[in-house]
């Protein structure tokens, strides 16, 4: 009897400590319009999204009171634009090990988010970053939420200016990320289950 609510007990603590971690971690994926300058007409494309990890961000409290909490990470989860997938610095740095004289794809780049709406999505984003793929075409980007456009430049392999244009942000879309540690009280859960089964 004493065994089987142990077992009761420590199911319900695991569900409880899963489900209250797991909400810490969130990914926000924001998709990216471009408004190209080459032609007369306003006429927003899609282009791309970035997606980051909120759970890496450095947290500032601006009025020192937890009402304005912004969060900026220097880093993207995945970041794709016209098609290009670029690396992260991750993958980046594992190239540069295997070949030192290979030129670093990991650019400039920062993202700042406001920690109690992260529905709001991205709020600031600046990059600076090359495409590994083809021929090293580079683009440099800004979007501030709080001003009207943003703006794109892409550079070609020779450092010519190729396209330009407006910047603006689309839809962001919010991803639970499960935590290891959340991980772990789950297998524990799981594991209780399991040896209550046998105990019956």
């Amino acid at each position: 009897m004493l065994n089987k609510l142990f077992l009761k007990t420590l199911f319900i603590l695991s569900l409880v400590f899963t489900l209250s971690s797991t909400a810490n971690a969130t990914l926000i994926t924001q998709d990216i319009w471009l408004d190209s300058w080459t032609t007369d007409a306003i006429d927003y494309e899609y282009i791309g999204y970035i997606s980051i990890d909120t759970e890496s961000a450095i947290i500032d409290d601006i009025n020192n009171d937890g009402s304005l909490m912004l969060g900026t990470v220097s880093a993207w989860v995945d970041f794709e634009l016209f098609g290009f997938n670029f690396w992260t610095e991750a993958e980046s740095d594992a190239a540069l090990d295997a070949n030192p004289f290979s030129f670093p794809m990991f650019g400039l780049f920062e993202a700042v988010f406001d920690v109690n709406n992260l529905a709001a999505g991205i709020e600031l984003l600046q990059f600076d970053v090359t495409e590994n793929a083809i021929n090293q075409i580079a683009f440099n980007g800004f979007i501030d939420t709080f001003v009207p456009t943003g703006f794109l430049d892409i550079f070609d392999p020779t450092g010519a200016l190729y396209d330009f244009g407006d910047l603006a942000f689309g839809e962001a879309r919010l991803t639970a990320v499960p935590e290891p540690t959340s991980l772990l009280l789950f297998l524990a859960a799981a594991i209780g289950l399991t040896t209550r089964r046998k105990v019956k």
